[in-house]
């Protein structure tokens, strides 16, 4: 991306499909995709819908996702089969809400990943929303795994939680964390010391801890945004919404 996009209140029109998921390498360069579409009927609602060998960095998103359905995400739905995607520097601050009752499967980051992945997640931080007063089983970062997700050097600061909390995990299940901190529990959190409750700590110690990828910006923590001078050797989402979004 070259610039900040908004798409404002049109339906969310998403990249990569069951039958194409998105394989390439998509540079934010540090600017945010704002939407807020109106309520969504499919599954997998997020951004980009599925994804296989892909890398996703240096991207904010930003706006609103509601669904009937289960698995929304604030950046992927589903990590498709035998995909080694790398998700690193990106920040979700989405309001995620499903109208589901019962098992919904929302992700912060990622909604599901499936069978026989690698999936890697670095320098993330989300601090959208999650929603849902009759919905459960969903995961700050990622909302179900089949396989296991490693998260490393990532923040979990959501603006608010209101689901129910069956099922629930601060970070997602199945997932290996690392050096990683939270600002709020969500059901479950990971065991042996490798994520801290940072709801104490300074933003100044936050940052420390979580590493050289972190920055303190207006007395938050959020990672370092890289912007790539090559960026022409990506497929940037400008041209990607031109031809998926229409956008001009």
């Amino acid at each position: 991306m070259m610039a900040d996009i908004d798409l404002g209140t049109e339906p969310l029109t998403m990249v990569g499909t069951l039958d194409n998921p998105y394989n390439g390498n998509l540079e934010g360069n540090g600017h945010t995709l704002t939407f807020n579409p109106p309520i969504n009927n499919e599954k997998y609602a997020a951004p980009i819908q599925c994804v296989g060998n892909a890398t996703i960095r240096n991207l904010h998103t930003k706006g609103s996702i509601t669904t009937t359905n289960q698995y929304a995400a604030g950046l992927v739905g589903l990590i498709m089969t035998n995909s080694r995607p790398t998700i690193e520097n990106c920040i979700s601050s989405v309001n995620l809400k499903s109208t589901k009752n019962g098992e919904a499967y929302i992700g912060g980051l990622i909604a599901i990943v499936v069978t026989r992945q690698d999936v890697q997640i670095r320098n993330c931080l989300f601090d959208g929303s999650i929603e849902g007063e009759n919905c459960n089983n969903n995961g700050g970062l990622v909302g179900n795994s089949a396989t296991v997700v490693y998260i490393s050097n990532c923040l979990f600061a959501p603006s608010r939680l209101n689901t129910n909390l069956d099922g629930c995990e601060t970070f997602g299940p199945r997932t290996w964390v690392e050096n990683s901190a939270y600002l709020a529990t969500y059901g479950g959190v990971p065991s042996d010391n490798r994520a801290i409750d940072a709801k104490n700590m300074s933003a100044a110690a936050l940052r420390d801890y979580l590493g050289d990828g972190w920055t303190v910006s207006e007395d938050k923590v959020i990672p370092v945004v890289h912007h790539d001078a090559n960026s022409f050797n990506y497929l940037l989402w400008d041209n990607l919404a031109k031809v998926v979004l229409n956008i001009d």
